[in-house]
């Protein structure tokens, strides 16, 4: 499934600010425990970290500032893996039942879709992918007909050939949008 540039990028901007604040994190933790390296220089006095140095002053600053700094970590790490799809696969599960299971994956049933859409007479072409959207699973695409074509019986065609890839993901309500395209020897013009 493709992933839409915006979630992409909102998650690259949290893993810089998680990146950021758990450094900060460490360093004000290293600054007042015993196990500082000695090699590493004292960070210089600065009236923005004097707050942070006030509060890890208190008998329960530390061990805040670890839990803290230790879910940082853990935020990191898994803003880190989460984009590169190492936590999730692409395929689709579909169905467990009695130690059976079955996986399909959207971008092959999509190629079946078009190819579907592809065996009217009137079709010239489809493109049809699944996009995740938030938490709902998008068929969209365009499909391009020729221009004496019947745009109803198209339509319910193409409406049907959607139908069925729903149902072979094994998913109960998909949005999206699937646009008509007429094809003319004078250019193309959008239907949706």
């Amino acid at each position: 499934m493709k992933r839409h540039t915006g979630s992409v990028v909102a998650r690259l901007v949290a893993l810089a600010i998680a990146i950021v604040i758990g450094v900060a994190g460490l360093f004000l933790i290293g600054v007042h425990t015993p196990w500082w390296p000695a090699s590493w220089p004292a960070p210089a006095q600065s009236w923005t970290l004097d707050p942070f140095r006030e509060v890890l002053e208190q008998p329960w600053g530390p061990g805040t500032a670890a839990a803290l700094a230790l879910l940082l970590a853990l935020l990191v790490v898994w803003s880190a893996i989460r984009p590169f799809g190492l936590l999730r696969t692409d395929s689709h599960p579909v169905t467990r039942d009695q130690g059976l299971h079955v996986d399909v994956e959207p971008a092959a049933v999509a190629s079946a879709a078009e190819q579907a859409c592809s065996a009217d007479p009137d079709v010239i072409k489809a493109r049809l992918s699944f996009h995740k959207r938030r938490r709902q699973v998008v068929l969209e695409g365009t499909v391009t007909v020729a221009a004496s074509a019947d745009l109803a019986v198209v339509a319910a065609h193409v409406d049907r050939v959607a139908a069925q890839a729903r149902d072979v993901l094994g998913i109960q309500r998909t949005a999206g949008r699937i646009r008509l395209a007429i094809t003319r020897e004078t250019g193309t013009r959008r239907v949706s």
